[in-house]
């Protein structure tokens, strides 16, 4: 729950200055994640920076809702979802690629980076995606004990 915190912290002053909110959603009693957390930050500002680029594609798209749940004995899902357009259906296998991106700024490596961190610490990132409903990042992260 800190490193969540501490993401949303430092996404804050951006997410106010483009009019979207913010909304956090984490159950007391979460056990501790087994892995890095400066890691996991770096992993959670870039989805929460990604989901405020989609956001602002998209007039009625004000809110990015960051949840977590335990979702396995020893695991924990933490998912970013933002109302915006959604991921092309032609993209979202190259979603995680190096050097892939859709936007005229940027790398394109910022979910590459996240997915290999991820992995790093025993666990997974997927997409799920609805043009209608926008994007969401699932993080599945093991946890230090049984939940």
């Amino acid at each position: 729950a800190d490193v969540v915190t501490a993401a949303c912290g430092l996404c804050d002053w951006q997410y106010q200055q483009a009019a979207v909110g913010l909304t956090v959603e984490l159950p007391a009693g979460l056990p501790r994640i087994y892995g890095d957390a400066i890691a996991l930050e770096q992993v959670i500002v870039n989805l929460l920076l990604n989901a405020l680029t989609a956001s602002r594609r998209v007039v009625d798209a004000k809110t990015v809702r960051v949840s977590a749940r335990r979702s396995g004995q020893r695991q924990i899902t933490l998912s970013v979802e933002d109302e915006g357009p959604g991921v092309d259906p032609r993209y979202q296998p190259m979603i995680f690629d190096a050097f892939f991106t859709t936007r005229d700024e940027g790398l394109g490596m910022g979910l590459a980076i996240s997915r290999t961190l991820v992995e790093s610490m025993g666990g997974a990132l997927s997409l799920r995606t609805d043009s209608a409903k926008g994007a969401c990042f699932d993080v599945f992260l093991r946890t230090e004990t049984d939940v």
